[in-house]
This record gives structure tokens, sequence and C-alpha cells, in this order.
């Protein structure tokens, strides 16, 4: 999430000004137009005011657009972070493959449950023969294989033949 501070940088590249950049950054934040509007412009003392100003402002349309791009930074931001990218995902199913079932104890990360009873040690680990088909299915591998049938002009005729015999 974008910091409040940071905001107020992007100011230069901003047709806004400062408070009203202020304001876009509490609202992106998660806090109300009123609230928004009392924080950004001190001299308002009025709830009433702070309410009917934060909503007008909120209609301002560059502040509008401000208020969609720092949501668009701010949601890419957070993508990028929360999301395992194809290479992890393959690079894990990659793993789950390789791994010897032996190699796993309670504290590898591929282990997904743990149990010792009576002295016997139970660990379950994912299914290589289904990580083989997700890397599979990622890969385009299951995919049938494209046959492309070509015939000569002798072909063709011989079998217009055929078919006008019918």
């Amino acid at each position: 999430m974008l910091s409040v501070d940071f905001c107020f940088l992007l100011v230069l590249v901003s047709s806004l000004n400062p408070r009203q950049e202020h304001f876009c950054a509490l609202i992106v934040a998660g806090e109300t137009a009123k609230s928004a509007y009392f924080n950004s412009f001190p001299r308002c003392h009025s709830e009433k005011t702070a309410e009917v100003e934060g909503c007008k402002l909120l209609k301002n349309p560059s502040v509008e657009k401000r208020i969609s791009d720092l949501r668009w930074e701010d949601e890419k931001a957070m993508q990028s972070d929360r999301i395992a990218t194809k290479k992890e995902i393959l690079e894990f199913l990659t793993e789950v493959v390789r791994t010897p079932a032996g190699n796993v104890d309670e504290e590898h990360k591929l282990c997904q449950s743990f149990k010792n009873t009576e002295g016997v040690r139970e660990i379950k680990i994912p299914d290589k023969i289904r990580a083989v088909e997700r890397m599979a299915k990622i890969q385009g591998w299951d995919k049938p294989e494209e046959l492309k049938h070509s015939a000569d002009d002798a072909f063709l005729a011989l079998l217009d033949a055929v078919r006008s015999r019918k």
C-alpha cells in the first residue's frame, strides 16, 4: 500500500494540491470521505462540512482519476507480492516430483501433515503423479498433437470417383 508521505512526493506530477493528494491517499487507505477530509483539511471543524465537502471532493474528476490511479498502483504492487508466478509453481511441482519420499520429514516444506502414533511416523506429501499432470497442463504438454493431412490431385480424383459411384 502506498504511504501517505509518499503521496506528497507525487504532487509534483499531479494537478492536485498537497491537501487533495493527501485526501486521495487516505481514501485509498480505507478512510471515509468525511474522515479523509478532516485529516487533509485541518481548518475544517464541522462534521457536516467535512461530510459535504468530502463528498464533493470525491466527485471532482481530477480527484476521481487520482484515486483510481492510486488504487491501480496499489493493486499492482500487492499482486506481484501475493501471487505465485508460473516459474515458482513449476519449481515447486518439480521439487515434488524429484524429492524422494524418504527425504521428507515433519519439517520439510513438502510435508502436508504429520502423525506419530505408537512409534509409527506418518507423513503426507503431495502426489507425484498429480504434480506431473499439473506440470504437463501448465506447460501445454497434455494437448493432443495436431496432425495435418494433405492429399495430392490423384488421390482427390480417386476419392471423387468413389463418391460418385454411390
